[in-house]
């Protein structure tokens, strides 16, 4: 019976030493056989083919059938494959967690660029997808209209969402119980060209993702807690800046000479948001499907 080169290269995947292999598929054409005789038909240095069978022997690969002299054979293999299996997929499982855990380690220390509409669009919607508790929003409606199916999806599974937005057009999000929209400075303005580019999300997978949609599209991912808590903090801030000026009134607070425009005027250095391109790209819509 010729060799079985098949065979050899499967154990070799499964984890089999290359002479642990060629033991193994010779033992399968000659079984019940001693070391000696598996030596040969393997094509081994003797040397080589006894520490083979040994190999398989701890393993349980081959089990001893006869004594004086010591012939060998192949374990069941419905057996011992399936239970192999299963070491394997433990085994990746494991490495998969801990690699997981040492690459969020490193995330901290750098942030992800993503280029282009489509990517920027899919980085978003993902980090929108793996929320779970709290979503915190700064954008305008415009940019936010790709991703208000996911958004509202999110909020359908519980994901408390909440916006700090410009504009009127909100979709579901607008009535939702899980959701809140907070008009900008209270009246949902976008007073300046750089707003109207920006989309800044803050998940509760500890990452935080600026987009400047202008001309290319780009997104600014960290995962860095110090950033994350800063960015989310901002948006906070503006939520209670926009309740402030509800529960008090424009009006009553620009008597005082702290309405937003006066504000801005007195304290907004004068070169703020200049580097932002002013024209917003436009952004593909994600493609959502049901689940299956």
């Amino acid at each position: 019976m010729e060799r079985d080169v098949a065979m050899i290269e499967g154990l070799s995947c499964l984890g089999f030493s290359e002479p642990e292999a060629r033991t193994f598929e010779a033992l399968t054409r000659a079984q019940p056989a001693t070391a000696y005789a598996v030596a040969k038909l393997s094509g081994l240095a003797r040397a080589n083919s006894y520490g083979a069978v040994s190999a398989l022997l701890v393993r349980g690969a081959i089990r001893a059938v006869s004594d004086a002299p010591v012939r060998y054979a192949v374990a069941d293999p419905q057996g011992f494959f399936p239970g192999l299996a299963r070491d394997i997929a433990d085994t990746a499982q494991d490495v998969t967690a801990r690699i997981a855990a040492a690459s969020q380690a490193a995330r901290a220390d750098f942030v992800e660029t993503v280029e282009g509409a489509a990517a920027v669009a899919a980085r978003i919607g993902r980090a929108i997808d793996g929320a779970a508790a709290h979503l915190h929003l700064k954008t305008v409606d415009t940019l936010a209209a790709p991703h208000l199916d996911g958004l509202a999806a999110a909020a359908d599974r519980g994901v408390r969402v909440t916006v700090v937005g410009s504009g009127g057009s909100w979709g579901r999000l607008g009535d939702h119980p899980n959701a809140s929209v907070v008009p900008h400075e209270g009246t949902g303005s976008a007073p300046s060209d750089p707003h109207r580019v920006l989309f800044t999300l803050v998940g509760d997978g500890g990452e935080a993702i600026v987009a400047d949609m202008g001309d290319p599209p780009r997104a600014y991912v960290a995962a860095n807690a110090a950033l994350v808590y800063l960015i989310r903090t901002m948006i906070l801030h503006e939520i209670y800046l926009a309740e402030i000026i509800t529960a008090f009134g424009a009006d009553a607070m620009a008597e005082r000479g702290v309405d937003i425009a006066s504000l801005r005027a007195r304290l907004r250095p004068d070169t703020h948001g200049l580097s932002v391109p002013p024209t917003p790209s436009s952004a593909p819509s994600r493609t959502r499907h049901a689940p299956s």
